[in-house]
């Protein structure tokens, strides 16, 4: 519980990093700059994670970047920051009252979001935003359960945006300029 787990590679080619998060209040972040063909990982065994109020973050700048997060429970947060071209972000939440940021300038890059609530009868409450800059883009953002708020923002030209949600009261907008 509480645990604070940071990993940094720059200038570096063929990378992966890796953070496991278990238990309740942890932090990782995964920092990757100025390289090619990285991957970074939190939490890639799990299928959603595990533990309460965990703050994920991965940034990265370069071509040809990959990243995944995963979390469950409540009161997760995603922030993915990823700044070139084809660059690939997917971020899986399951439970309640999550929240997850993607953020993509530069051109090619795809975004991946998924967010499911616990099935209960009880609000939900996931906030999700994917917001891309640039040439080319693909968002796709899927949300299942109650009180849902679903953002994509995309500016630039030849992109591709896909919002679903499934369940009650749910808020989808897309902007596309």
């Amino acid at each position: 519980n509480g645990n604070t787990t940071s990993i940094t590679q720059s200038n570096v080619t063929d990378s992966v990093a890796s953070i496991y998060q278990t238990a309740s209040g942890n932090r990782g972040t995964i920092v990757q700059s100025d390289g090619s063909n990285l991957s970074a990982y939190i939490n890639p065994l799990n299928t959603v994670g595990t533990g309460q109020n965990n703050v994920a973050q991965i940034s990265q700048s370069g071509n040809d970047q990959f990243m995944t997060i995963t979390q469950g429970s409540t009161g997760g947060m995603i922030i993915e920051d990823t700044g070139g071209s084809s660059n690939s972000a997917t971020a899986v939440q399951a439970g309640s009252f999550n929240t997850a940021t993607i953020g993509q300038p530069g051109s090619y890059n795809v975004a991946l979001l998924s967010q499911t609530g616990n099935g209960a009868s009880a609000a939900d409450t996931n906030t999700a935003l994917i917001d891309q800059s640039g040439t080319g883009h693909h968002a796709s953002l899927s949300q299942t359960g109650h009180l849902l708020e679903a953002t994509l923002l995309q500016t630039g030209t030849d992109h591709f945006a896909e919002s679903n949600q499934q369940g009650s009261d749910g808020l989808s907008w897309i902007s596309q300029t």
